[in-house]
């Protein structure tokens, strides 16, 4: 070892800064992954993460349990919006921080009395591994990359905290105040997300188990840590009781008794991609047990394993600590409270320390027993080197997937075909790629695996509307408006078929049924405000053109839409200002590129018209518009007469 790795802190702070640049390397390219699934909910048109004080107004809903995630969403939003690095970049920084408490705990146990003739001059490198196996993991991914998942990674960190600073209390001549942090650590945990409540208990057991003689003596130090954490509890208890929740879609028609039995075999298929994580999905759509096969050997492994814990809690109380722990943070999520999906890779960031421990201490106890213990140790380092650099490439992989819609969503219907919820999204984005043929046959196999669902219904029904197939388009939203009569995308879908079908009464019924069902629906809103524009009635039109493009914050096409709206009516400049803001939602798409060159040239502005066709045809270099419009500009330039350029409005 080189002179200056002498000193502990020196060891401390290289590792701790390889422990960060593996997790920046391995999420290297997870910066530009798009908002997916419950981000647009939750982040996207949540209002409530728009300000730290929530007003009386705002629907706080899908956050009112979970304050502490609010407040990190708000301050992502607050310092740079919707932007993605943004975002990501405070994803990636929680799960550094949680890597490094993960790193700081294990290692603070190692070096307590009891452990440190036998670990402590290996405690850095042993947290060192440990760390690292666990950060690395590609399990990790969907609490990293996934952006509304930060709040599981959130609420993981203030767990560990919660045990640090606990670990950190018993050897401390100022006790007392990581004694208060610990406690502010475990509210922080509770009010980040419902398994933060398992933190108390995790942190009783690890007093008992590592830093108390007994019972008594854990009472009489630390008794005022365990009231401080009461008020957190108290709090939640009253939360669940009062609030629905809506970030997790609990229940939804599954009862207690489906959740639990079908369980077991989700945690089996947890522990196995722990081990091999091979095969990695978004949605499962994990069906529930219904065979006694399916309940009944699942249920005895883990009745084994739970067992196991228990016994070893007795005999070797450290062992048993981490098996009781796992059992415990997954308790909350795959016990009795049902949950709409049965399996989600998340869960399993926090208790994905417990095998990653187990595994590293196992390999010391390899080593413990060799002879040469010099060059056994030499092989069990590389062999853990090379299970990180395999892992963290497995990182890199996954976040590949999530890059974009099509490739997040391809990849789970590859790898879980059976998912109809994978398939109807994988339809979706197909449908935004343009591949119509490929966007229906993708909603027919999802609607192959449940022919009764109103979604998969409706998800064809978009995908027939957008190649134009408007009757069977409309026969689609009808079978899922039969499905389920209020259901506001099937009346959406309907009130669109009949703006196709030149029916605007129908339309115009049908957009307003819609916006009963959904009052703030922007697609709604945005129809509607066509379908009024056609009937000449543009005060109306122009509130819900408003009301759309400022509600929708990522999709330039009601800000095209309005636009058009103003061009149909020859004033340019309004036209103009609403093109400019579409594009600074999407600054390269070609379409409305073309708009606003046309809306420049026939309000004679001919040269920001020129660019504005330049730069659509670098974009689209084959654009048949964009060059014929390019050379009645510059004939224009010229003197010459032109005729008049005809607007297309793509609706």
């Amino acid at each position: 070892m080189p002179p200056w790795l002498s000193h502990p802190t020196v060891r401390v702070l290289v590792l701790a800064a390889l422990l960060v640049a593996a997790v920046l390397a391995a999420y290297s390219n997870c910066w530009r992954v798009p908002f997916q699934f419950d981000d647009f909910d939750n982040i996207v048109g949540n209002e409530a993460i728009r300000t730290l004080i929530v007003p009386a107004e705002v629907d706080n809903r899908l956050m009112k349990r979970r304050p502490v995630g609010r407040w990190s969403l708000w301050a992502s939003y607050a310092t740079g919006g919707l932007n993605l690095a943004n975002l990501h970049l405070g994803n990636v920084a929680i799960h550094l921080a949680a890597t490094l408490a993960l790193f700081g705990l294990v290692r603070r146990t190692l070096l307590l009395p009891q452990f440190a003739p036998r670990f402590g001059p290996q405690a850095e490198l042993i947290a060192f591994a440990c760390a690292l196996l666990w950060s690395l993991h590609p399990l990790q991914t969907q609490s990293v990359t996934y952006l509304i998942q930060r709040l599981e990674a959130l609420m993981a960190l203030f767990f560990l905290l919660t045990l640090y600073c606990l670990a950190r209390s018993h050897a401390s001549h100022r006790g007392w105040l990581w004694q208060i942090a610990a406690a502010a650590c475990c509210s922080l945990s509770i009010g980040t997300k419902e398994v933060g409540m398992m933190a108390p208990l995790v942190a009783v057991l690890y007093d008992r188990v590592f830093l108390a003689p007994n019972w008594i003596g854990l009472l009489r130090r630390r008794w005022g840590m365990y009231f401080a954490m009461l008020p957190a509890m108290v709090w939640f208890v009253f939360a669940m009781r009062t609030v629905a929740d809506g970030t997790e879609q609990v229940g939804k028609g599954i009862s207690s008794w489906e959740y639990f039995r079908s369980q077991p075999g989700v945690i089996l298929h947890y522990l196995r991609l722990a081990a091999w994580p091979n095969v990695l999905v978004l949605d499962y759509n994990w069906p529930i047990a219904t065979s006694w096969p399916q309940i009944v050997l699942p249920g005895l492994v883990l009745i084994a394993l739970l067992a196991a814990s228990l016994v070893l809690l007795w005999k070797r109380p450290p062992l048993g600590f981490l098996g009781l722990t796992f059992f415990l943070v997954l308790a909350p999520t795959s016990s009795l409270q049902p949950i709409l999906d049965l399996c989600f890779e998340h869960r399993m960031y926090l208790p994905l320390a417990v095998p990653a421990v187990l595994l590293v201490l196992g390999v010391v106890a390899f080593l413990e027993k060799q002879a040469n213990r010099a060059r056994a140790g030499q092989i069990a380092l590389a062999l853990l080197l090379l299970v990180a650099l395999a892992l963290g490439w497995r990182t890199h992989r996954r976040n590949q997937d999530w890059q974009s819609d099509l490739g997040l969503w391809g990849a789970n219907v590859r790898d879980n075909p059976t998912s109809r919820r994978a398939w109807g999204n994988f339809s979706k984005s197909l449908l935004d790629q343009g591949r119509h043929a490929e966007a229906i046959a993708a909603a027919r196999r999802a609607l192959a695996i449940k022919d009764d669902d109103h979604w998969c219904h409706v998800v064809l029904g978009a995908a027939l509307l957008e190649s134009q197939q408007i009757d069977a388009a409309l026969a689609e939203y009808r079978a899922a408006e039969r499905l389920k009569p209020k259901y506001h995308p099937a009346s959406l879908g309907i009130a669109k078929c009949y703006w196709e079908l030149k029916q605007p009464a129908e339309a115009e019924k049908y957009f307003r049924r819609s916006l009963e069902l959904e009052p703030d629906s922007t697609d709604a809103h945005d129809g509607l405000a066509r379908v009024l524009a056609e009937r000449g009635d543009d005060a109306a039109a122009i509130r819900h053109f408003e009301f759309a493009c400022e509600k929708e914050l990522l999709d330039p096409v009601f800000r095209r839409n309005y636009g058009n709206f103003y061009v149909r009516r020859r004033q340019y400049p309004q036209a103009i200002e609403q093109y400019r803001r579409a594009l600074e939602l999407k600054p390269d798409d070609p379409q409305i590129h073309l708009y606003l060159a046309l809306a420049y040239f026939e309000s004679g502005d001919l040269p920001q018209a020129s660019k504005a066709a330049v730069k659509l045809l670098r974009l689209r270099p084959g654009s048949k518009a964009g060059r014929e419009l390019l050379d009645k500009i510059d004939a224009a330039q010229r003197g010459e007469s032109a005729e008049p350029v005809a607007h297309r409005d793509p609706a």
